[in-house]
Parts: C-alpha cells; structure tokens; sequence
C-alpha cells in the first residue's frame, strides 16, 4: 500500500508525459542494442596454444590401438622345447592371418594358484580371458601332458544295464572345464569337481561356456607337428576341389523294432532332418544308411564297411556319423556289425582331404586312455588325410527312444545325442560358425538354452528311488553328461570349406569395385576403403583383414555385411605386410609401403548454421567444408568464446561418410556474440585453421521477454531517481500522507 501511495504521488499530470517518453526512448535502446553487432576490437589470439589443447584433450587421430597387446587364441604346452618350437610355427601362421595367438608353456601356465594343475591351467586361461577376451584354446598334448578335468558324473550308475568301457562309472573327463570359466566348479570345496545338486547344495556348473577349446592328442613334437603342418596345409586351400562342398552322412541302427517299440530307433531319420534342414541348397552331400523303413531318394545306399571306406577317402568337408560307437570302431548295429575300425582311421587315404568328423556315437573319442589310441585319435594324427577335426564323445552318450514331443520343430528328435546334432549343423550352416570349435561352442550354448531343457515334459513327472525327479541340467546327470563328453580334437579357430574356395579380386582383374591393396605406395595415416570381392565380384561378408608393420604395429579389420571395409593406417612412414582370409576363399597374402604425408588439409567453406538465425531456444546444427588428398579429412573443430578467446569451448565435427562436409551440433547457447575459429586435420596431424575476423560468429538476440523485464526493473529504478531529484522533500511529505489519509486523498486527487 504504501508503494502504489508512492507511485500515485509521482504520476501526476505535471510529469507523467515526460516519464513516458522516457521510458520509450529506454526501450527502443535495448531493441536497438539487441539488433545491432557491434565490431569487437582487434584481438590477440594464440592459435599454437588452442592446437596444443586440441591434441592433448580430444586429438583427432590416435594410432596407439595398432600397437596395443591383442591376444585372441592361446596354445597350451609343455616345457619340451621341441613342443614349444611346433606350437610357436602355429602361432606364426595364426597371427599373420588375424588371430594373434601366444604360446603359453608349462612353466607359466603352473604358476597360477591351484589345488591342482588342471585349476592352475584354467586360472592361467581365465586370466587371458578377463584381460585379452581370448576366444580360443588349443591345448597342445595328450591328458599326460595337459590335464584334463574329471568331474563326479554317475550316469550309468543310476541307470543300470549301462556302463563306461573303461574306467571310473563315477567320474567322467572333459576339456568344457576350460571353456567353462564361471564359478570354481567346486563350489563346497571337497575336491570332488562338478557335481549336480543330487550330490550338492549348488550346481557346481554353471553351465555359460565362453570359449572354443580344441585339443592335439599328441606325446611328441613330431606328432605335433604333424597335426600342425596338416592345419597350415589345409587352412591355405592347398588342394581345393569339389570335396571341400560335399558332407557325408551314415545313420545306423540303433534299435531294432520289437513289440515294445515296433518302429525301432533308425538314425537314418536323423540324417534325412539334417539334410532337410541344414544342408538342402547350401552343399552337396551323400546319405549312407541301414535302415528298415523306405527310403525313396535316389542317393540312398546301404551303410557297409566298403561303401563308407569309399565314400571318406574321396575327401569331404564333413563326415557325419549317427549310430553305435565304441573306443576302436563304429557300429552300424551293434556289436558284431562294425563297419569303420581304428586301423581304417590310421590308414584312410583321402590324402591332403582331411575332413571334420562328427561322431554322435558312444566313446569314440576316449583319448584319455594313455595305453590304447581311440578311433578319434587315430583320425586326427593321419599324416595328410584322416581328420582336420573330430568331435565325439568321450564315454557313453544317451538318447532317447520315440523322440517326438509335439509338432513344433524344437520338439522332434530335440534330446541328446539327436537334438545335439541337429543344433550342430545349424550353428554351422544356419549361424555361420564354420570354425569348428566355435560351432561346438555354439551348439552348446543352444542345446543348454533350448526347449528341452528349459522346458522338459518330464520335469517332475517321473520317479527315482520312488521320488518325483527334476528334470534340467542341475540334476539330470545323463543331460549333463551329454554336454560334458562331446569334445573337439583339433585346432578350435579352423575354418572348415564348405565349398570349393575362390580366389580374391586383387586388382580389380575380374572387374571388381576397388581391388585390395591395389597399390603399393600409401600415406602415412591414410584412410583407406575398399569393397572385398571375390573372382566373380561377389561381395565378401566377415573378410578378416590383418596388417602387421616393421616395427610391431598390428591390427585386424574386417569386412561389413556389404564386404565393405575402411582401413586407417599408422601415423608411420614403414613397410607392411598383410593377410586376408574369408570363409570358403584362398588367402591373399601381400605388402605395401608408406610414404610421408606433408601436405595440410584445405578448409573450403565458411561455417554454416542451422538454423541461420539462431535463438537461445535452438540446437544449433554446424557444419563446413574440407578436403585433403594424401591422408584424408580426420576431423574439423570449431572454437567458441564470447570472451575474446581468454576461455573458450573446443567442439568436435567429425566428417560425413558420403561427402566432404564435417559435422556436428552446439548446445543451446546465451545471448551475445560468440567468435569463432575452425580447425581441420588430417589423419596425419596436418592442420590449417580460419583466421578470425569479426564475421566469425554466431550471434544469439537476447529474448523479448527479457528485454521488457529489463526494461521494467530499469524504467522503475530510473521513475525513483527523477522522483528523488524532483522531490526532495519527499520523506516529509510521506510520513505526512501516512499520518493523514485525508492528506494523502488530497494528494491523490491533485
């Protein structure tokens, strides 16, 4: 009240005019100023210093990725130098092509805690996981030289009329203790390793396999290397033909039909689901079967030891077998109906054809057995032919009889030995995982995660020792069997062919895009991009593009879905080498030099803005031009003050993928006027820069709104000012106005 008596005193007709003009004259000077850009003065501005805080806080190229430690395979071995020496020649070839692998020997890999060696070993391998995420291992000597680990697995004691051929029924081996890195797999710590919770408290497994583990049975040097020259020759295509497209597949017996079961169990049912569902279209391939039911495809013949023989020595890119097995044969029935022994396995001559065998067969791969070599074994240590991989079972594996569960795909032939296979083939041929480790690695996973068992018909609808049983992984011990005995002998990263390899577009010879490496001179620091085709121009997806330099610098890239792929070389001046690999595709090996980039990028353009009349309400969008004809365009920054560059902010304008522009996006900014500089570099650190003149800016208004509460607070202040000076009498008469009302009436009215 005694404000608006205040400003009722001042508004008199005597002086009111005069305010009003006053304050429009106020307003239009803040409109006026608001409108205007005035020049700033000539500035001083350290552009060496602004550079210097560019590289130091955000550079615009860094190479150090190609000289950081990258380890993705590690190969396991003993002390023996001769052992050593063997693994070191695989390793070479690995790292060249894009698998950098380290040989880890017995004394390193001892050195680790553990209560044996097998956990001493596996610390060792979890340690290069959680640092390197290594995708790998190859365990390089039979179970007398690496440890394998044996887990408390009483399946064929709970099931009676089955038994291990040799050995412990109660504890069962597996090389999965690897590749399994979670929890200690020995969660009560009594030693007793793996057990389910029929015998614990906890699932002693997890049962989250991360790596592809594969092993060489071997107890020499010269049997590694062996093994090892086989792996180089055939991963090289050395002897392409029609053989690397054709898989091979043989069903046997399992069952005969009785009145208990009048179908019987034929395997001949398994490989017709394999073939429909993973093989139709993608290869070639031959059915071999014994089977009592009509069989009506054209390339149907009986399973027999001459016809098997026959058909795996004229070389295939897989060997499938389902049926009967045993330590030294495959059985096509049973006992008494072998038709493939180990003497066959030792001798077959589909020389330089190796093939990956899969065995769903019970014990066909028992290469623990220090005094007798398995079938598996004799396959793998085939100087030229035999086996490239073998996967099979350690002990006895399980199926189950009339294996249908519902109409759906998951729920037909889904369980064990049949379910396994299945999911084998189609992580290969459906998923892409041709490297055989990883194939088993990922049929695991599937199999673990599949309706089977995450969803069991007979969980809990079945009884042991007159108990309702649960039916998963945690307690079933012959599912847990299952995944555990199914091993890889092998080098886990080989990439199996699955049709006849082609050769690589080098030189845009078959009419390619770009050719790879086409030149022999490059920039140092160059960006680089090319389309990876083949012969045919066909364009290769997950290409695998390895470059190792003079002095250390080594990195891998690879292709995109479209085979496109861009490579940004060192910031050095040196001589490379290079490897490229793809799947069904011979490598390429070749080299390059680098030459000195001393050229700086050209800024082409002024700064443009979006939108051009920015507000404080506005993201604002930057952009300019550049280009650089040796390295290639890095990155552009623009520098911002509203201080004469005493402080100022660096924003980062990376360069668009189909064009020469750099691009990036402000913040909302505060009224005023904001200089500006450009930087652009190239990938060799060559820089230019705008020079600052007073049209680098960008000017934000200040908003109307603040303008009339500006305009108010100091149209107020300056009423009071007039008002003091032209009444200076003021207090007097105020005390007067509130002590009298009828005064301060008489005021008003006035």
């Amino acid at each position: 009240m005694e404000f608006i008596l205040i400003l009722m005193s001042i508004m008199s007709k005597k002086n009111f005019r005069t305010i009003v003009l006053l304050i429009l004259i106020l307003f239009s000077y803040l409109i006026l100023l608001n409108s205007i850009n005035v020049n700033s003065l000539e500035m001083k501005i350290d552009y060496n210093k602004i550079q210097q805080k560019i590289l130091a806080e955000n550079p615009p190229y860094d190479d150090s990725i190609w000289y950081t430690p990258k380890i993705k395979m590690l190969i396991i071995t003993s002390d023996d130098p001769g052992f050593i020496s063997v693994a070191q020649e695989l390793a070479e070839w690995k790292t060249k092509k894009g698998i950098p692998t380290k040989v880890i020997n017995q004394t390193e890999w001892s050195s680790y805690e553990g209560r044996d060696s097998a956990e001493k070993l596996r610390n060792c391998i979890k340690h290069y996981y959680i640092t390197y995420r290594i995708e790998y291992v190859l365990l390089a000597g039979d179970t007398q030289i690496i440890p394998i680990r044996e887990v408390y697995n009483p399946d064929t004691i709970l099931v009676p009329g089955n038994v291990e051929p040799k050995k412990s029924q109660y504890y069962k081996p597996t090389d999965m203790y690897y590749s399994d890195l979670s929890g200690s797999w020995d969660l009560d710590n009594d030693n007793t390793f793996g057990e389910s919770l029929l015998y614990a408290d906890y699932d002693e497994i997890l049962w989250e396999p991360v790596i592809a583990v594969g092993r060489l049975p071997v107890s020499s040097s010269s049997e590694l290397s062996i093994i090892i020259n086989k792996t180089i020759y055939y991963e090289n295509a050395s002897n392409k033909g029609t053989w690397m497209k054709r898989v091979l597949l043989a069903g046997g017996i399992q069952n005969n039909p009785t009145q208990d079961d009048p179908d019987g169990e034929e395997e001949s049912i398994l490989v017709e689901k394999i073939v429909d569902e993973s093989l139709n279209g993608r290869v070639n391939w031959v059915k071999l079967v014994e089977t009592n039911l009509p069989i009506s495809n054209y390339r149907w013949t009986n399973l027999s030891w001459e016809s098997f023989n026959i058909w795996a020595m004229a070389g295939n890119s897989i060997v499938f077998y389902a049926g009967h097995g045993s330590p030294s044969s495959f059985d096509k029935l049973s006992s008494g109906f072998e038709f493939f022994y180990s003497s066959d396995a030792q001798s077959l001559s589909n020389y330089e054809m190796p093939s990956l065998f899969y065995a769903d067969a019970c014990s066909t791969n028992f290469y623990d057995d220090e005094y007798q070599k398995c079938i598996g074994e004799h396959l793998i240590l085939n100087p030229r032919g035999g086996a490239i991989g073998y996967i099979g079972a350690m002990r006895l594996s399980w199926y189950f009889r009339d294996d249908r569960y519902g109409e759906q795909e998951d729920q037909y032939l889904c369980e064990l030995n049949r379910g396994m296979a299945r999911l084998f083939f189609k992580s290969m041929f459906q998923l892409g995982n041709y490297n055989q480790g990883k194939a088993l690695l990922e049929m695991k996973k599937m199999y673990l995660n599949s309706w089977w068992l995450k969803n069991n018909p007979w969980d809990m609808t079945y009884t042991q020792n007159n108990q309702l049983q649960r039916y998963n992984i945690h307690y079933t011990e012959w599912e847990r069997k299952n995944i555990l005995t199914y091993n890889l002998l092998g080098d886990p990263e080989t990439d199996i062919f699955t049709d006849i390899p082609k050769s690589f577009d080098i030189n845009k010879n078959y009419g390619g895009l770009t050719g790879i490496f086409p030149n022999y001179s490059y920039y140092q620091a160059q960006k680089l991009k090319f389309v990876i085709q083949d012969q045919n121009t066909n364009t290769i997806p997950n290409a695998q593009i390895c470059i190792m330099g003079e002095d250390g610098a080594y990195n891998v890239y690879y292709s995109d879905k479209g085979g496109n792929v861009e490579i940004i070389l060192p910031n050095k001046i040196q001589k490379y080498n290079f490897t490229v690999v793809a799947h069904n595709m011979i490598p390429y090996f070749g080299s390059f030099e680098t030459i000195e980039d001393n050229k700086s990028p050209i800024i082409e353009s002024n700064l443009f803005i979006e939108p051009d009349l920015p507000t404080v309400n506005d993201y604002i969008k930057i952009k300019f031009l550049a280009n650089d004809f040796e390295s290639g365009i890095s990155a552009g920054y623009l520098i911002l003050s509203s201080d004469n560059f005493q402080t100022y902010s660096i924003t980062k304008l990376l360069p668009n993928k189909y064009s020469f522009w750099l691009e990036s996006s402000l913040n909302k900014l505060d009224p005023g006027k904001h200089n500006y500089i450009i930087f652009v570099y190239d990938y060799a650190l060559n820089s230019n820069h705008s020079i600052w003149n007073n049209n680098h800016h960008i000017f934000i208004p200040i908003p109307l709104i603040q303008i009339f509460a500006i305009g108010n607070f100091i149209g107020i202040i300056f009423i009071f000012i007039i008002f003091i000076i032209k009444n200076k009498n003021l207090p007097k008469k105020y005390e007067r106005m509130i002590e009298n009302p009828a005064f301060a009436q008489k005021v008003i009215d006035k």
